[in-house]
């Protein structure tokens, strides 16, 4: 690999990158890249000042993020060192680009903010102006691409590799190929911040997974039945409970239908093999904890037709003569019986309904 040279190493990495043909070599060799790229930058320096043949080994700190967060794994340790990894990566690369004064900021005006936002309305709409704002930068980037491209299949990495020449000095005068590397850069700074909020929601819910203690591990060392698993079904991991106060799942678990106990055991052993396991939780205990938070609406249904309604209430709470809930009750209906008055005078007739009556 040494013998090589880093753009010979960065083409082949980028393009089994692009056929997702990952492996701990190409992080390797995108790890080599990087420190080559590190050794060979200058503090305060510009990108204007930086050739297209190194500008575009920038991309390396991208694609070594994505290969990182790429990587899955049946052990949550793993997959939590593998997203940190891609985290760091994915910070290495906004800062390489502000380092070079790239304007990073143009690409992602609303990162912070949405973060921050709590009201739900407000965090909608400036999603959608984020999203308004990746689509104009990718459409900027494309219109480029198409420009040096050899195929619309070709891969956005690849295609800065387009137009090659012995010469690096009549490639780097290439403004084209340039352009396209700013706005790729550029665009990819959108994608890592977006990449970001998703991986640090990852991360806190991996965080959230507990680890196995050592006396459940020896638990099931000295089981008398080693072929009876179903204990660990329902046994608590620990204390934590399966939701927050908010509903919100704190770890994974299954619901599962109500009835006996032998019932849920059954249908855990159904589901549930070797190496699979996860708290489970009635559908009975999920709505009474739904219940208590009071996201249940009740009411409805056959029982309320027999109900009086707000107005027959009304009225019978002015027969009971001589109370005070009967002189309250009397006098909103009095209070109603204006408003209704006001407004019959107030509106005409057929106003409120002009598309239906016509013709």
């Amino acid at each position: 690999m040494s013998s090589q040279s880093t753009k010979a190493i960065f083409k082949q990495t980028v393009k089994k990158f692009e056929n997702n043909l990952d492996d701990s070599e190409s992080i390797e060799q995108l790890e080599l890249i990087n420190r080559r790229l590190l050794a060979t930058s200058y503090s305060n320096e510009e990108y204007t000042e930086i050739s297209n043949n190194r500008l575009r080994y920038y991309t390396s700190y991208y694609v070594l993020a994505e290969l990182y967060n790429r990587k899955r794994s049946h052990d949550p340790h793993n997959r939590l060192s593998n997203i940190n990894k891609s985290i760091e990566a994915f910070n290495t690369f906004i800062e390489q680009l502000d380092s070079i004064q790239l304007e990073t900021e143009k690409a992602v005006p609303f990162a912070e903010s949405n973060n921050n936002t709590l009201d739900p309305s407000a965090r909608r709409e400036l999603k959608i102006a984020q999203y308004k704002k990746e689509k104009e930068l990718e459409t900027k980037m494309l219109e480029y691409k198409e420009l040096i491209s050899d195929s619309p299949e070709e891969g956005v990495f690849s295609t800065m590799f387009n137009k090659p020449s012995d010469d690096e000095e009549d490639e780097d005068d290439d403004e084209v190929v340039r352009d396209y590397i700013i706005r790729l850069l550029i665009y990819l700074a959108s994608q890592a911040t977006k990449q970001l909020q998703s991986s640090q929601m990852e991360l806190e819910l991996l965080k959230n997974i507990p680890t196995q203690t050592s006396d459940s591990d020896n638990r099931s060392a000295t089981s008398s039945n080693p072929t009876d698993r179903t204990w660990k079904l329902d046994t608590p991991i620990d204390k934590q409970s399966l939701l927050d106060k908010n509903g919100k799942p704190m770890r994974p678990f299954t619901i599962m239908p109500a009835g006996s106990r032998t019932t849920r055991q059954q249908m855990s052993e159904g589901v549930f093999q070797h190496s699979h396991r996860l708290p489970t939780m009635t559908i009975d205990e999920y709505l009474q904890g739904e219940a208590d938070r009071g996201n249940i609406i009740e009411g409805g249904g056959p029982a309320s037709e027999n109900q009086p309604t707000s107005k027959e209430q009304l009225q019978l709470d002015t027969e009971y003569d001589g109370t005070a809930s009967a002189e309250a009750a009397q006098e909103k209906q009095r209070v109603d019986g204006e408003n209704w008055a006001r407004y019959t005078e107030e509106v005409e007739k057929g106003s409120g309904n002009k598309m239906s009556n016509i013709g």
